[in-house]
């Protein structure tokens, strides 16, 4: 299960590299953050 959520979490970063802006990635991780 854990190997399953690893490749999850992995597909999930390319999509989002893929579909989201890097500055407004970096906007939204800082308004989660805070």
């Amino acid at each position: 299960a854990q190997h399953l959520h690893l490749l999850a979490a992995e597909t999930y970063k390319e999509f989002e590299r893929t579909y989201i802006p890097e500055d407004q990635r970096y906007t939204n991780k800082n308004s989660q953050a805070a």
